[in-house]
């Protein structure tokens, strides 16, 4: 972010005056998406700043791979990832609103662009999980291989009541607590050395639904990691969803103060750039 006579630039936009220090790692995303066509705001600038001086502090930017914060309204920039500045593909039809985006349920994906085994996953550390407006129906994220080879986030209706899912290998799916209606809020799973830990991001704070142990078992997938659909060994399937997405993640495993406290910024972050407010 150059700096003139005072005054404080977002590549050629001018937006702040007077002294200022940005992290340059979100200075390059900033950019990047500016490029993109976003319009970015000094006040989400800052906000974006602020979260990736938290996750360094915290060790939980280490441990990501992949990060999505799709709220900007243009595809380009919402395909970018903040971490790594590289950009996924969105295919069918997607919307891009204020705030996130969602998939018309029979089209519409994203295609992270890389693997959790390219990416550093094993079946012993494995982090994703998504920020979620309203996961309407059989929301579904990841990919498929096996049952032993898999990293599936889901909010599954075909159940009674309906639950909130995820594969981190294994062999086994695991079932969170019921839900009685469309998830609002951060669903993150959590996967380190036998544990696999799920919360739920709600207005109280973050609840533990699922806490267990379970030995590692299988490899990891080495099919590119989707959102609002299923990668099905190499083919987006049947889970195509319409669930509104604000952020997308998929690292490696993390201790659990991280994740409790990567999960409250980032509800932070997304509530500053779009306005809104989760419940």
């Amino acid at each position: 972010m150059p700096t003139t006579e005072g005054k404080i630039y977002l590549g050629s936009v001018l937006v702040a005056s007077g002294a200022c220090t940005m992290d340059e790692d979100a200075v390059a995303y900033l950019t990047a998406i500016e490029g993109d066509g976003a319009g970015v705001t000094w006040a989400q600038a800052v906000a974006v700043s602020d979260f990736v001086v938290a996750q360094k502090a915290s060790g939980a930017w280490a441990a990501l791979k992949r990060l999505y914060i799709p709220t900007w309204g243009v595809a380009a920039a919402n395909a970018r990832c903040l971490v790594s500045a590289t950009s996924g593909t969105f295919t069918g039809s997607v919307t891009h609103g204020a705030g996130y985006i969602n998939g018309d349920g029979s089209t519409g994906y994203f295609d992270v662009g890389s693997d959790p085994a390219t990416l550093g996953c094993t079946t012993g550390s494995a982090w994703m999980g998504a920020l979620w407006t309203n996961a309407a129906g059989n929301a579904q994220a990841g990919t498929y291989q096996n049952f032993s080879k898999s990293l599936i986030l889901a909010h599954l209706t075909t159940t009674t009541p309906d639950v909130l899912r995820s594969e981190l290998c294994g062999g086994t799916r695991r079932l969170s607590d019921p839900v009685t209606t469309d998830p609002n809020g951060i669903f993150s799973a959590n996967r380190r050395s036998g544990v696999t830990r799920h919360r739920q991001l709600i207005a109280s704070g973050l609840d533990v639904n699922v806490d267990h142990t379970q030995a590692d078992a299988g490899t990891i997938p080495t099919n590119n990691f989707y959102w609002l659909a299923r990668n099905n060994n190499g083919t987006a399937d049947q889970f195509f969803n319409t669930t509104r997405h604000g952020a997308m993640w998929l690292g490696t495993g993390v201790a659990d103060s991280i994740d409790e406290t990567f999960c409250a910024n980032l509800k932070t972050l997304w509530e500053t750039i779009t306005g809104l407010s989760l419940p």
